[in-house]
């Protein structure tokens, strides 16, 4: 590898040479030196250091070019790693979406419910017409909590808004007349459920205890039965 190297370097300064000797034997180069010998002293000097000028422009033009296109390269790699982050994260947003089925975010909301009552709340739901999407089903859930201070409903009305997949329709107070600067508040949230979710069958845990009797009073059902006795054949 390094005398392919030192071949190479060898050949590039055989070729400047000879095209350096072939430039100064030319006509050219003989008239433009004819031409610069002729100007005065003070042209020699411009001309002499717009030359250098230039040669420093080509030797640094190179290596800044370079730089600022790989700049640009970072710059847009960044950009786009930055894009693809997001579309991580929505994909993730959307995979968890319609994760709930309707029981399981009516039981959500129960237990969102139970921070601000002791007394159990009756959560009620219908379906709504959502023609726009057939994998999707639209759910308004209504229920109402009793004597709840301004606080208390802000917060529970924020923590609602929180479910991925349902958003707060409609909040009515009404005040109380048994606690003063206390209100009954109603609450309908509108959800999205998807189909799938919906029609799915619920899942039934067998009980090992329950299954492992039935197990054992099968193998003594096998145990008192008696073989049968066969009839004789009669001709």
């Amino acid at each position: 590898m390094l005398k392919i190297l030192h071949e190479l370097k060898k050949r590039i300064i055989d070729f400047l040479k000879n095209f350096e000797n072939r430039f100064l034997e030319s006509n050219v180069f003989n008239i433009l030196k004819e031409k610069y010998q002729s100007l005065n002293i003070k042209r020699q000097k411009l001309i002499k250091y717009l030359l250098i000028v230039f040669i420093f422009i080509l030797i640094v033009y190179i290596p800044i070019s370079n730089l600022f296109s790989s700049i640009g390269s970072w710059m847009d790699f960044k950009q786009k790693y930055a894009l693809s982050l997001d579309l991580l994260s929505f994909r993730d947003i959307r995979s968890s979406l319609f994760k709930d089925d309707k029981a399981g975010l009516k039981m959500k909301v129960e237990n969102i419910t139970k921070k601000y009552t002791e007394e159990s709340v009756l959560v009620t739901n219908k379906n709504l017409s959502f023609p726009k999407a057939k994998s999707v089903q639209k759910v308004l859930f209504s229920f109402k909590l009793k004597h709840l201070n301004i606080k208390q409903a802000i917060r529970l009305g924020a923590e609602l808004q929180t479910l991925p997949q349902a958003r707060l329709a409609e909040i009515i107070l009404s005040e109380n007349k048994k606690y003063i600067k206390h209100y009954d508040v109603s609450y309908k949230l509108v959800a999205f459920i998807s189909n799938s979710n919906a029609n799915q069958a619920p899942i039934v845990k067998r009980d090992p205890i329950s299954s492992r009797k039935r197990d054992k009073a099968r193998t003594l059902d096998k145990k008192d039965k008696k073989p049968r006795k066969r009839k004789p054949l009669t001709k």
